[in-house]
């Protein structure tokens, strides 16, 4: 029988001044790397036109293409994923909107899955 901690490996989570610790299994990892792949999927057939842009809340106010749907296309169509996912606001109003039918919301959220199993999640904030 092989030892258990010998598939697991120490991820400092680097989201919070915090440093919390998560166990990332290779398990762990192989779901990240398929559901990573899933993604850029998903995002596949964007043509980058901006009509999510138009409607999203979180564009609205910070300007900034690196958190706006069209944005996150771009990076999880190339499989390029960071803790921006975070910022991301689930309200579905770029799924509403894209030409593709794109489900723009879904792949977000997926990503975000992504660093969860990669041991990037969020910390859960201590009273």
């Amino acid at each position: 029988m092989s030892d258990e901690n010998e598939n697991v490996v120490k991820v400092e989570n680097k989201t919070s001044s915090k440093k919390s610790k998560r166990k990332v299994t290779k398990q762990d990892i192989l779901e990240a790397n398929n559901l990573l792949e899933e993604v850029a999927e998903i995002f596949e057939p964007c043509i980058s036109c901006g009509l999510c842009n138009g409607v999203c809340p979180t564009f609205k106010v910070l300007l900034d293409e690196r958190v706006s749907p069209r944005g996150y296309a771009l990076k999880l169509r190339e499989k390029i994923i960071d803790e921006s996912v975070y910022e991301y606001i689930p309200c579905k109003a770029c799924d509403n909107v894209c030409p593709m039918k794109i489900p723009i919301s879904e792949g977000i959220l997926k990503a975000r899955e992504v660093l969860f199993l990669r041991g990037k999640g969020l910390a859960k904030k201590e009273d």
